[in-house]
């Protein structure tokens, strides 16, 4: 078991590196890393989603609803002036 810590294969990672060998990676890493960092110095603007049917449908049972109660209001409240002044006649 002691033996195999000191192998071939498992020395390989740690094996030094020639200069030329080390002047090639070098450049390598560098052009890889100018590359893939190359797009994402502007930055990406997210896609805008449409407004699916169902909000769709939601927003405009809302806003129909709102507008339907604000009538249905106005008219009661009309109702309610003209009854009241109907009756305050009666009385005087």
């Amino acid at each position: 078991m002691a033996s195999r810590l000191l192998t071939r294969t498992t020395l390989a990672p740690f094996k030094i590196a020639t200069r030329q060998q080390a002047m090639f990676g070098a450049e390598r890493a560098f052009s890889q890393t100018a590359g893939r960092f190359a797009g994402e110095v502007g930055g990406v603007l997210p896609v805008r989603r449409p407004v699916g049917a169902f909000r769709g449908g939601l927003l405009g049972f809302l806003s129909g609803s709102v507008l339907a109660a604000s009538g249905m209001y106005f008219y009661v409240l009309q109702e309610y002036r003209v009854s009241n002044e109907l009756l305050t006649e009666d009385i005087y």
